[in-house]
């Protein structure tokens, strides 16, 4: 029977918590999931793992640079195999060497399922938590399963996720909500054109390629070449590239030789681009619902390596790519994939959305209502999810 002194040392004892995530939207997610949890928890709490700047600022001790986690495609993972399998067999031994509580692993379910299955292998003792539920509804729906045996629950970014990880009456997995939903103050137009000297005739169009370099060198050329046609029908036209910093020298590089004017900033000046643009030209991604949030009409665009779309167009069970069009179950966003992501197709619809107040305003609208339905019950995601993973945690503790 434990005393009252023992039990004292126990409340007081590092609460040990292990993160990996591999890419910018995993470190975002990892930074504000440590921040929520330090504010929840009783106990200390001592983080290790894989992840980026943002969570290494919020006290990540790391365990290895995590290049080489962010692949795109099939055709590329086949590519660098033995990249991948020796980071994950080092992040299943520094786990177990570092012995935690919990382990949450976030995104990249390739590589997070078979760290999952090792870490089990190993009879480890941590809690497993995985952040950001794998895209069953999209294809593969067998994953689910598989996820439900490895993990001890699942947090959601989508409602209409959890029902695929139910079996019978179990229920592994919980929605919290997609941070991107949660309204935050918008940017300012007329800050950012005095700020870089644009003058207010000068129709400025958003151009985002992407976070990783195989989308960026797939679809820089085609954004291009869209641009070349826009600007025969509108002149005036300026582009603004809201860039990653990994990224940033590779894309001034390559936007040198551009006909149309070209205007690369960091992420931290995006919000008030956003504002003083008409209209944006997007790789597909959560990038979506980052100009939803903004209130910018958009253009999806995406082209993969020909196997990879093969494989995918028949393995895929949903008829959209675009988050805001599976939400809606209609395209709200126009969508130019693989061979529709065609320079004259996409700069005619681009054209018509500047022209087309009515129309950009159409999508505004139906792009708040699929916003909406990624709130959860009102708080803020990270705070849900840093809830669940304390709650797993003291269930059985």
């Amino acid at each position: 029977m434990a005393t009252s002194k023992n039990k004292s040392l126990s409340a007081n004892k590092p609460l040990k918590i292990v993160l990996i995530a591999g890419e910018d939207s995993g470190d975002m997610l990892g930074a504000s999931l440590m921040q929520a949890m330090k504010k929840q928890s009783r106990r200390p709490l001592i983080f290790s793992g894989l992840g980026g700047p943002r969570m290494e600022a919020e006290g990540l001790d790391l365990f290895f640079p995590i290049a080489g986690l962010n692949l795109l495609g099939l055709v590329e993972v086949l590519g660098s195999v033995q990249t991948i399998r020796q980071k994950l067999n080092k992040a299943v031994d520094k786990i177990v060497e570092a012995d935690p509580d919990v382990v949450v692993t976030i995104d990249l379910p390739g590589f997070n399922k078979r760290l999952a299955k090792r870490l089990r292998d190993r009879s480890a003792r941590a809690k497993l938590i995985h952040y950001v539920a794998p895209t069953v509804w999209a294809w593969r729906p067998g994953r689910a399963k598989k996820f439900n045996q490895l993990f001890d629950q699942i947090l959601c970014l989508y409602p209409f996720e959890p029902p695929y990880f139910k079996e019978g009456k179990k229920q592994k997995a919980v929605f919290v909500g997609h941070p991107l939903a949660f309204e935050e103050p918008l940017g300012s137009a007329q800050d950012f054109r005095q700020q870089y000297g644009i003058d207010t005739g000068i129709e400025l169009i958003a151009v985002l390629p992407g976070s990783r370099i195989k989308e960026v060198e797939r679809l820089l050329p085609v954004f291009e070449k869209v641009l070349e046609r826009v600007k025969q029908t509108i002149p005036n036209c300026a582009v603004v590239i809201p860039v990653v910093e990994h990224l940033r020298d590779m894309i001034e590089d390559r936007i040198k030789s551009w006909s149309v004017p070209v205007c690369v900033l960091g992420q931290e000046r995006r919000q008030d681009a956003y504002a003083a643009c008409s209209v944006a030209v997007a790789a597909s991604g959560t990038v979506a619902l980052e100009l939803a949030k903004a209130k910018l009409p958009m253009v999806i665009a995406y082209k993969v390596h020909w196997l990879t779309a093969m494989i995918a167009k028949r393995l895929l069970k949903t008829k959209f790519v675009c988050l805001l069009n599976i939400l809606a179950a209609k395209e709200v966003i126009p969508e130019f994939l693989q061979e529709k992501c065609r320079p004259d197709l996409i700069a005619s619809k681009v054209v018509e959305l500047v022209k087309n107040k009515v129309q950009r305003m159409d999508q505004v609208k139906e792009a708040q209502l699929c916003l909406e339905q990624l709130r959860g019950g009102g708080q803020y995601p990270s705070e849900l999810a840093g809830q669940e993973v304390l709650r797993i945690f003291h269930e059985t503790n």
